[in-house]
């Protein structure tokens, strides 16, 4: 008997979660086990009841956010939703777009776009759409004003500023004009309410960062201001976030962000003082060089396009796994490969009937590829890579406003896949290049641990790199060592990451957390009844086994159209500034 194929909502979380943090990811792989459960009548009914009916907590999280100018390492809390909870977050997220007049994104608003009907990638539309977007439509504004400015400029603090009686009078407000059912509406109101967690011994009064309804909550807090900025402001507005565009003339750009700064400060808001290093300015005229940085090359050989060829090989091909990991690693390309052999077993005669063009496309596409065409690929791609970074390094050092902003993400995505592609060799000289740099800073520490093994910056700088960089090593089959001893809560908890990700740590003796304890050793009844619901919930999802299923689950695909993503790596090279 075949098992019942996932909806639409459960592929949306993991896709949306698997981006987010490992935890995440796994708590829901474990939860959608139970082939009831991924069916979006479940997450309707049965996750949307639990969550009005229980009390709905987060397990915290040290993300990396910047080193100071005195050396020191500061954190951004995440908070993760449990694995239920993100069910039920993603079917009320579902619902709201089914009121687009209410809650649809204004013209001038490029981030967290909600889902249509046929997207599976996650809650929200793919990033990269919203960053293509809001390039055109600014390079549009410029060439309106040839001889006008371009200023960019963001929100301090933008989700620990939003409180939460705000978020709850906003949110019922804009519930009142749609005929949303009340439960969903309830459970808005609910999840808002349970952001009053203790943050740092001190209870939250803030929107939390890490839930993907915080997201969705500061489009609609700001949403009626965006479409006042949009319409009357003297000069052309365009949000991503809380990055803010102004284009047009000088005066009018001037004016525009002094109405703007008045109009955030009468909710709680603030942007950076002027002179501040996040304020960007410059001729729109200048700009204009920069419209194509999120376009991607319509033909050639690209990433994307190797990704695909290695999903298309795998699917086809499941047998060939082996083989073409085998020749990769002789090539020093460390791309990890998920198993697909599990999907065609699980589909019923029905089901591929009606994926049969799909299915036959995927075929015939399958047929010009081979191990010897995708290491082919990949090694003209780590070539192209490796010199057009060291063109942008070249550039980068005298680089100043919109040419410097433009050139830091173009060199952490290039990096990003040199990573996956290249011998220690060529990365060492990677990181020679970067050296010095705080923008690349994160990757100079993630290449100095790949080299050496040793992974104790690595942990110190937080989740999000130890995931970055726990992928790479299981991807090339390396060993990791720490020396530092250290207690702390990030330390411990990055351990748990390379842990979960199946890398073999050489200095890890013993588990001092239950974290550890479920990472490296599997589920007994003393985890399935911890007291941190994080840790209770997830080892109950496990279930008791020998040996934990963390590294098979998370080189395993939960559908087709699952993402092949790379994790913390891509929150890092798309970020703007």
């Amino acid at each position: 008997m075949t098992k019942m194929r996932h909806g639409k909502l459960a592929l949306r979380a993991v896709n949306q979660y698997r981006r987010r943090d490992v935890l995440s990811y796994l708590g829901l792989r474990y939860y959608l086990g139970n082939s009831a459960a991924r069916s979006d009548n479940w997450i309707e009914k049965v996750s949307l009841n639990l969550s009005l009916t229980r009390e709905i907590k987060y397990y915290p999280v040290d993300h990396f956010k910047e080193i100071t100018t005195d050396g020191k390492i500061k954190h951004r809390k995440i908070f993760l939703p449990s694995p239920n909870d993100s069910l039920a977050e993603t079917a009320l997220l579902n619902e709201c777009a089914n009121y687009p007049e209410v809650f649809a994104n204004p013209k001038s608003v490029f981030s967290y776009d909600l889902s249509d009907n046929k997207c599976k990638s996650g809650v929200f539309k793919n990033y990269m759409l919203g960053l293509k977007r809001r390039q055109s439509s600014i390079a549009l504004a410029c060439e309106k004003y040839p001889k006008g400015v371009v200023e960019h400029t963001d929100i301090q603090n933008f989700y620990p500023s939003i409180s939460i009686d705000l978020a709850i009078n906003v949110w019922l407000a804009k519930c009142d004009k749609t005929q949303m059912e009340q439960k969903f509406i309830d459970l808005g109101e609910r999840i808002i309410i349970s952001y009053r967690t203790l943050v740092d011994g001190k209870e939250s009064k803030s929107v939390l960062v890490g839930p993907m309804f915080s997201h969705f909550l500061a489009n609609i807090i700001l949403h009626d201001l965006d479409q006042e900025f949009q319409n009357y402001l003297p000069a052309s507005y365009f949000r991503y976030v809380d990055d803010m565009t102004f284009v047009g003339n000088e005066k009018d750009v001037n004016e525009s962000i002094i109405i703007v700064k008045s109009k955030l400060e009468e909710i709680g808001l603030h942007l950076h003082s002027e002179g501040s290093s996040k304020n960007i300015k410059g001729r729109a005229s200048d700009w204009l060089q920069y419209k194509n940085d999120f376009r991607e090359t319509e033909h050639g050989r690209s990433w994307k396009k190797l990704i695909g060829a290695v999903k298309f090989h795998l699917i086809s091909k499941p047998e060939a796994l082996l083989v073409l990991e085998k020749q990769l690693r002789l090539n020093n390309i460390g791309l990890p490969l998920f198993h697909y052999r599990i999907l065609s077993k699980e589909r019923s005669s029905f089901e591929k009937i009606k994926l049969y063009p799909k299915l036959f496309q995927g075929w015939i596409k399958s047929l010009s590829i081979s191990n010897e065409s995708i290491i082919d690929d990949a090694d003209f791609l780590r070539n192209k890579y490796i010199r057009e970074v060291n063109q942008l390094i070249r550039e980068f050092k005298e680089a100043k406003g919109f040419h410097r902003k433009s050139i830091i993400p173009k060199i952490r995505y290039r990096i990003g896949r040199i990573l996956y592609l290249s011998s220690d060799e060529e990365i060492k000289k990677i990181a020679g290049l970067i050296n010095g740099f705080e923008e690349f800073k994160f990757y100079h520490t993630l290449i100095e641990s790949i080299l050496s093994g040793n992974i104790d910056d690595v942990l110190d700088l937080g989740a999000d790199v130890a995931q970055a960089t726990a992928q790479i090593f299981k991807a090339t089959n390396r060993e990791a060592y720490f020396e530092n001893k250290s207690n702390s809560d990030v330390h411990r908890h990055g351990i748990s990451i390379f842990l979960f990700n199946g890398v073999i740590i050489k200095s890890f003796k013993a588990p001092d957390s239950e974290l550890q304890k479920l990472a490296s050793m599997g589920v007994d009844l003393e985890l399935m009844n911890s007291e941190n619901f994080f840790v209770r919930e997830i080892a109950c999802l496990h279930g008791i086994t020998d040996e934990p299923l963390h590294s098979k689950t998370l080189e395993s695909i939960f559908d087709e159209d699952e993402e092949f993503v790379f994790d913390a790596l891509d929150s890092f090279y798309t970020s703007l500034s």
